[in-house]
């Protein structure tokens, strides 16, 4: 089984590469986290990634599919507390996540309740453009 403190060396590259407007780069990266298996931390981390990227591009409506899906309460799996935890041990990449949350907000494409859910770490940055 993959170790799974390369996940947090992932999210430190993935954040290096959104800080660096490098948007392909890190696209490619979550990409490729996902392509793990659920319920593997890569590969939820890297579907929250493209997550970003995707609202980065402005695709609000995939972007907030992907966060649907991850923040789904009825899933049966621990997604939720798996990526709770990374973002509260990752700001940076927090910061990244709520900026996307609050694009797709405002392009009204995300609901409330999965906003909510975000929400709580409150962390705010400037949002980058590619």
């Amino acid at each position: 089984m993959p170790n799974p403190n390369g996940v947090e060396a992932c999210i430190d590259l993935g954040v290096l590469y959104l800080d660096q407007n490098k948007i392909p780069e890190a696209e490619a990266l979550f990409k490729r986290m996902g392509e793990r298996k659920p319920p593997s931390a890569y590969y939820f981390v890297g579907r929250l990634g493209q997550a970003v990227t995707d609202a980065l591009r402005k695709d609000y409506r995939a972007s907030h599919l992907k966060f649907k899906y991850l923040f789904d309460h009825k899933s049966r799996d621990k997604r939720e507390d798996i990526l709770n935890g990374y973002l509260a041990k990752k700001p940076e990449f927090a910061k990244w996540v709520n900026e996307a949350d609050t694009h797709n907000s405002r392009n009204n494409a995300v609901e409330a309740s999965i906003s909510q859910k975000l929400r709580r770490f409150n962390i705010k940055t400037p949002f980058k453009r590619p």
